[in-house]
């Protein structure tokens, strides 16, 4: 069990830390932090703190497209995978499709088809330097915390459970 105050939010780096212990099946951490992310990108974990999904897409769209094929509609997708003169070759595990070029014109709407994709690919990308850590900062009440893992059917992880005498999360 690991006390935490239930007036106190927590970052979803530590929230992953922690239910990762209490897993039932067990689950390693980067496989805890995984569903976090994917469930952040569907919307479904808001929390505080961190980045908007939007800013976040902005971002791996100016910085990741050596990992990421971003696509605009009636322009040729860049191939996933591209053959370099020296014999290797570079991957891009996932396609996103973008609204347009205009990141500025993007909205949660029109990018609604974007976040579903990083959110089913998110697992192809290895950690992300700045992303990852960014989105792990968003803050959760415990309350929205366990909201989610009932909308998910998941069992409700002792750290932040109240039990008699001692406070937890």
């Amino acid at each position: 069990m690991f006390p935490i105050p239930h007036n106190r939010r927590l970052p979803l780096s530590l929230i992953a830390d922690y239910w990762s212990r209490e897993a039932q099946p067990a689950a390693r951490k980067r496989e805890t932090v995984t569903e976090l992310i994917q469930s952040w990108w569907r919307g479904e974990l808001i929390g505080t703190d961190g980045p908007s999904r939007l800013e976040m897409l902005r971002s791996l769209n100016r910085r990741r497209q050596d990992r990421i094929a971003f696509m605009v509609p009636g322009v040729e997708a860049p191939h996933q995978i591209e053959l370099a003169d020296d014999g290797g070759a570079r991957v891009r595990p996932i396609a996103i499709l973008l609204p347009n070029h205009e990141p500025d014109s993007w909205t949660d709407t029109n990018c609604a088809q974007a976040y579903d994709a990083l959110a089913d690919g998110w697992h192809w990308l290895e950690p992300d330097d700045v992303a990852e850590p960014l989105i792990c900062a968003t803050e959760l009440t415990r309350a929205e915390f366990f909201e989610w893992l009932a909308k998910r059917g998941k069992w409700l992880p002792t750290f932040g459970v109240d039990l008699p005498r001692v406070s937890r999360w």
